[in-house]
């Protein structure tokens, strides 16, 4: 299942359907803000683009997502907490839509993989977006709009991964100049590097960070 997102360096996965009200007749509920999960052995990827269509989001990967096949379990969860709880080993951008219903805030999951390695950890955040524009959807904030986090996710995917000490300092540079409200934690997540000087920047530029 995982190979039909992972076959391209960004695949999206579309589940951008009405938020649901009950339970889809596959173990999974979303109600009154609420997550309910019941089912057997899949992938955390398949699964969060099911609990998407129920819930009104998009799930996007970048790169290649270990499989991570298991059975899920948990009942009248919100939103918020049981995607923390699904993505907390994973690296993860979460970003919420402006001015909508606080019992559907998620607009976007970035799911960033790599081609081959471990994961390192990077803070599961969320950051702010505009809606997606549509009939009854709220117009996005102009600076929202503006900005582009699947870029930002590509970035951190290869910050996160390139075997090239060169590409990945140049992935921080770039991020670093991209700005966004989740910077700090992306920022952070290059203090392990492995390269020294890569390390010795992103204490630099947190250092510089305004608080």
């Amino acid at each position: 299942m995982l190979l039909a997102f992972a076959a391209a360096p960004i695949s999206q996965s579309v589940a951008q359907s009405e938020v649901g009200q009950g339970s889809n007749g596959d173990g999974i509920s979303f109600r009154d803000g609420n997550l309910s999960v019941s089912v057997g052995k899949i992938s955390r990827v398949e699964l969060l683009n099911r609990i998407g269509r129920e819930a009104g989001f998009k799930v996007i990967v970048v790169g290649d997502v270990r499989p991570d096949i298991r059975a899920w379990s948990f009942a009248d969860v919100p939103l918020r907490k049981a995607l923390k709880r699904l993505l907390a080993d994973t690296n993860a951008i979460v970003a919420e839509r402006s001015n909508s219903d606080p019992a559907q805030p998620i607009s976007t999951i970035y799911l960033l993989g790599s081609g081959s390695g471990t994961i390192r950890s990077l803070e599961v955040v969320s950051v702010e977006a505009g809606t997606e524009g549509g009939a009854g959807e709220v117009a996005p904030e102009p600076l929202a709009a503006e900005f582009d986090y699947q870029a930002q996710a590509e970035l951190v995917n290869k910050l996160q991964f390139d075997p090239s000490a060169d590409a990945r300092m140049q992935a921080l540079n770039e991020l670093q100049a991209m700005g966004g409200e989740n910077l700090r934690a992306v920022l952070e997540s290059a203090l392990g590097d492995s390269d020294e000087e890569i390390r010795l920047q992103a204490e630099r530029l947190l250092t510089n960070l305004p608080e």
